[in-house]
């Protein structure tokens, strides 16, 4: 496996802080930069990922009825179906799935901030946001310039709960990739993942270029209550 390096970005930290148009203060920056500081020298994270060849079935049973698909993984018993699926693995012949966490170290550090002050755990909480979300960014970045090299090409990058993409996948992708004993990341019964700073994800691969198609806010649930929208803004 390759030695990624943990890092969370500042500006794409004081971008989850709010901080759009204006800088923080002297006291608040300090915060910042000592909480940044303390996340890339404490945390150890870890990933596993899986490539499973794809069986594209074709059901009036899927999510959708007639005309969509289901993408059941090779040697499981476990498919990918509805809207989402269908536009990120339609014209794929394997994916890769992804699972990355932060450690129980990032969950100990939020609640050690939350003692002291709300404001240091709400930073707390957006570096390590920045830190997981570039960890995969790292490993996403690493298994495309892989796969280019044979002629392949890979999709967005697509997690449960986002689009119309269930929630409950957590759980069975954990499963599939044996996340509890191999990186000790799991799921609680409400399908949150557990250390909390964590992500699982699925990535087709194609032998044709992939348009980055499902990205953004009109795939994602929280899209009418989410803060950095009202601000303006979004989140990648």
């Amino acid at each position: 496996m390759n030695n990624f390096k943990i890092k969370a970005d500042k500006n794409e930290v004081l971008r989850l802080l709010g901080y759009q148009d204006s800088l923080p203060d002297p006291l608040a920056d300090s915060q910042i930069d000592a909480c940044i500081k303390k996340v890339e020298e404490q945390l150890d994270p870890k990933y596993v990922y899986r490539v499973f060849d794809i069986e594209k079935i074709s059901s009036a049973d899927a999510v959708g009825g007639e005309g969509f698909f289901r993408y059941r993984l090779a040697g499981t018993h476990f498919s990918f179906e509805g809207n989402s699926a269908d536009t990120l693995l339609g014209e794929c012949h394997q994916c890769i799935l992804l699972a990355v966490t932060l450690g129980r170290k990032a969950d100990y550090l939020l609640m050690q901030a939350q003692v002291r002050n709300m404001a240091g755990a709400v930073i707390t909480g957006c570096c390590e946001n920045a830190a997981v979300e570039d960890y995969c960014n790292q490993i996403n970045d690493y298994l495309e310039s892989q796969y280019l090299k044979e002629g392949l090409y890979l999709t967005d990058r697509f997690s449960p709960g986002y689009g119309d993409m269930p929630i409950e996948y957590q759980t069975e992708l954990c499963e599939i990739l044996d996340t509890y004993k191999l990186i000790g990341l799991t799921t609680t019964v409400s399908e949150i993942l557990t250390p909390t700073k964590s992500i699982t994800a699925v990535i087709g691969i194609s032998d044709k270029p992939q348009p980055k198609r499902i990205t953004g806010c009109d795939n994602c649930k929280m899209r009418d209550r989410c803060q950095l929208r009202r601000n303006g803004t979004f989140c990648g």
